[in-house]
């Protein structure tokens, strides 16, 4: 689930932008609100997603269903901008796919999301439980911290890099201000690299 500040944080990123949505459903079948909201604002919108339940009347001809884990390409032309919240942590090589989607969308501008393995808040319920600091849902196959989201996104060769922390819990700020390895999460703004596709 997107946090509301990262929904509106991405929301004006995508305003007037033609809009490559990834990771478009939420857990019950349907498109996420922050999916919703983007399509509202953006100049043009696909999404993408490995639920086809996602695939209605309504949206036939802007979702596409693939499994990023696997050998996927997309043919859509205009998209400037790609959107991967609260995506890269649930697959087994992030940087594997970030490269085969820049061979899609060679230099495009990339906005997108993590969580924090070493928020503050996980940490310290592993002191408590080291079972507490699994992540709750068993579908994240990553833990991200700053340095192996940067590495990662390095490694996939993404240019023009910029890692924003993020803190959820209000009471949390002004700790993660000062300390954002432990930070919540981080957004991601980055240049897709260009690569060119194997097709």
């Amino acid at each position: 689930m997107i946090v509301p500040s990262i929904r509106d944080y991405v929301v004006a990123k995508a305003s007037g932008r033609n809009v490559f949505y990834v990771g478009a459903s939420d857990d019950n079948g349907r498109i996420a609100d922050a999916a919703l909201k983007v399509k509202a604002v953006a100049k043009s919108w696909w999404g993408l997603d490995i639920d086809r339940r996602i695939v209605t009347d309504e949206f036939t001809d802007s979702i596409l269903i693939a499994d990023l884990n696997g050998d996927f390409s997309f043919d859509v032309k205009g998209v400037d901008l790609v959107i991967m919240t609260e995506v890269l942590e649930h697959l087994v090589s992030p940087a594997n796919t970030l490269r085969r989607l820049a061979e899609s969308f060679p230099g495009c501008d990339f906005l997108g999301s993590v969580p924090n393995g070493m928020a503050i808040g996980r940490v310290f319920m592993g002191l408590l439980s080291p079972s507490m600091y699994n992540w709750q849902d068993g579908r994240h196959m990553m833990l991200f911290n700053p340095n192996t989201l940067r590495n990662t996104l390095k490694f996939a060769g993404m240019d023009e890099l910029r890692i924003i922390p993020y803190e959820q819990r209000r009471s949390l700020r002004w700790f993660t201000k000062f300390r954002p390895d432990f930070a919540s999460g981080y957004i991601i703004e980055a240049k897709l690299p260009n690569v060119k596709s194997r097709k």
